[in-house]
This record gives C-alpha cells, structure tokens and sequence, in this order.
C-alpha cells in the first residue's frame, strides 16, 4: 500500500467511483449508491484555478493505492482568512474533506499517517473535519440512516466510517442535526392566514403589520442573490456562526450562483420589514430521488427526463433560514417557514427536511421543533490534535 500527492483533480475525482460504484467492490453490501453520493462535476468546480476560494486558500490531495488501484483519498485544505478571522497567534487549524476509503482501517490510518506529516510542515494545531472545504459543501460524518437516500446536497457515507475513525481516536467537535418535518401534520397557513395572525399582534405590537413575504424570481437572480448575501454576512457575522468568516461577493456567487437553474421561486423566499430585507430561506425539492430516472444520453432528453419526474418529487429540503440579528426575536423566522410550508403543501409536498442545524443553535433547533420537526439524521464534524 502507497500513499502519495497528487495535483491530478479527475483522479482524485474518480477515486470514490471505483469504491462506490464498481461491482467487484464489497463496498455496495453497506447500502451505499453511488448516483447520490458525490456531484463530480461540483467537485471539479470547487477545485477549478477559477473558484475565488483559492485566493485564500490551499490544498494538497492524497491517494491511497493497493496494487496500483486507488483505495483511498483526502484532501487537506488549508483557509488562510478562516484562520486570520479565528485562531490565536501561533496557532492554524486545517480542514480534511472529500474523505472516501475502502472497508480497511489500515488504509484510513496510513492515509492520516501521510497527512500528519504534511500537518506538521504547516505547523498545525488543530484537524479538523469532514469538511469539504467551506460551508456550502458537504460537512460531517453520517452518524445513522446509512441505506438512506440522501437530501439533496448532503453527504452520505458507509457506517464503517466511524469506526475507523473512533480506532483513530478523533474527538467529536460538534454535531449537525437534520430534522424531518412532516407536512400533513403541520398547521395549514397562508398568506391570508399570515395576516390575520399579523392583525391580532395589533395591540401587543404593530410591527408585525407591514410584514411582505416574496419569491426569489429568476429574473431578478443576481439582485436578490445581493439581498441574501448581504443579509447572510450580516446574520452570520454579529452572532459568530460556527465556520463563518467574511467573504466577497464574488466567492459566494461561485458557490451558489448554479441554484439559478434549480430555483423554485415558491420555496426560495425574502421576507421584508417596512419595505426592508430582513431574512430569507432557501428551499430545494430533493432531486436525488430521480438521479436513477435520468437514463438518456443526450442532454436534450435528459432535460426531458427531468422535468418529467421532477413532478413526482415529494421531498423537499429547507437548507437555510437567515434572519438578521436585530430582528430574529420578532418572529420573523417563523413566519416566513409556515409560509415556506404552506407553498409547499399547495404543490403537493409531504416532507420538508431542515438541514443542517448546529446542535448549539437553540433558536434554530426551537424552529424545527414548533413546526413538528423531529432529529432524522446527525453528521459529526470530528477534530484531531497535532
């Protein structure tokens, strides 16, 4: 067995292809399919010269392999701003992710042997990690419901996993908890609804009363884009959010500026204050139940393929509410997800997932809760000492 660097990005990518997706590989008997487990081409973009990310940030990519076939891979990705915004002098934290490996605990420590030495180069303190480089791709170790078909943009992983890294003695750093929320079972409000409820506020408080729920509409992608960066910036910045650092416009439509072609403009919403941006949610039908219906080779029918069955998906996944701090205890949040959840039902919906939420986010977690929520699935962000 052989650890080595690499600076080949598609044989980096392929790695988890020939573990997941490969027949002769013992790995499918632990319920893992490949289709929904890692976007290829997401990958490829994340590490493309072009991504704004890599102005501040490095990385060094490592393969395992056992009789010249790939077993294993990591990357090791360093955030120079992550680490000027959070650490103490003379010390660095650094990021593991895109961590795949075969069912061989020798493989796995072999792999973190060969990063420790990398590790010490860059005089780090701290691993941490799954985290694929930044908050807006896949964090944390599955914990439970391994067989289970994934929300869209959420990982997924063999339940062996854990115990390689338990045998590597890597210490919880925190957790991430998806709950799921059961449509039928939530009250019914709508924008009507909304309004009477705003009415009966009159006496206690008439803020309530200039309250305008709108959709994300394509047309406007780029301005309302602006409008939730800036409120994200804002929310994120004064209450200290777990991995969040001050970025520029320009990383941020990167990362997220391919939702123009997903976007629902009934379950993308901006709720307005007095005329004003206040919050915004982000919601996303769960495509990863059709990959398996998409069968064509051309794209033309593939596009065919995918509107036909996009009709039939019931799940949806609600990735972010985001409300500014000076408003966040004015009810704000919770009016905007029953309008989310009215929108919902009205299109035929039957479950909304709320992923992730910070075990350490009390009002997050309270949201989920008072609309019916319950904790489905937990994702581990782990950390080493070095």
């Amino acid at each position: 067995m052989e650890v080595s660097q690499t600076t080949d990005i598609q044989q980096f990518i392929k790695v988890s292809a020939l573990l997941f997706n490969n027949p002769n590989n013992n790995t499918n008997n632990y319920g893992i399919h490949y289709n929904y487990y890692k976007d290829e081409e997401s990958i490829e973009k994340f590490f493309s010269k072009e991504n704004p990310y890599w102005q501040h940030a490095e990385y060094k990519l490592l393969i395992a392999t056992e009789n010249n076939e790939p077993v294993a891979r990591m990357a090791i990705i360093i955030d120079q701003d992550y680490n000027s915004y959070y650490i103490k002098k003379n010390q660095k934290t650094v990021f593991f992710g895109f961590f795949e490996t075969k069912d061989d605990f020798q493989i796995t420590k072999a792999l973190f042997k060969e990063a420790k030495k990398i590790l010490k180069k860059q005089k780090c303190t701290k691993f941490l990690g799954p985290i694929d480089g930044n908050m807006f791709n896949n964090i944390g170790l599955l914990q439970n419901n391994f067989s289970l078909i994934p929300e869209i943009s959420m990982p997924i992983n063999p339940a062996y996993y854990l115990e390689h890294f338990a045998k590597l003695k890597l210490k919880k750093h925190i957790d991430l908890l998806a709950y799921t929320i059961y449509l039928p079972n939530c009250k019914n409000v709508n924008q009507e609804n909304l309004s009477q409820q705003n009415q009966s506020k009159q006496n206690k408080n008439d803020q309530n009363l200039d309250i305008q729920i709108i959709g994300f509409k394509k047309q406007e992608f780029d301005s309302k884009l602006k409008t939730a960066f800036q409120i994200y910036s804002e929310a994120y910045g004064k209450t200290n959010h777990w991995l969040y650092y001050p970025i520029k416009f320009e990383e941020f439509y990167y990362q997220v500026g391919d939702l123009r072609q997903v976007l629902d403009e009934e379950l993308t919403l901006i709720i307005n204050y007095k005329n004003i941006p206040v919050g915004f949610l982000y919601c996303i039908p769960n495509f990863n139940l059709i990959i398996d219906k998409i069968t064509a080779k051309s794209k033309l029918f593939q596009t065919i393929q995918f509107l036909w069955y996009k009709r039939k998906i019931k799940e949806a996944r609600l990735a972010l509410i985001c409300i500014l701090p000076n408003d966040e205890h004015k009810g704000f949040g919770t009016i905007i997800a029953q309008q989310l959840i009215a929108n919902l039902k009205k299109k035929g919906y039957t479950t909304v997932e709320y992923s992730w939420v910070l075990e350490t986010n009390t009002a997050s977690r309270h949201l989920a809760e008072k609309l019916g929520g319950k904790i489905k699935s937990i994702y581990r962000v782990y950390e080493m000492k070095v």
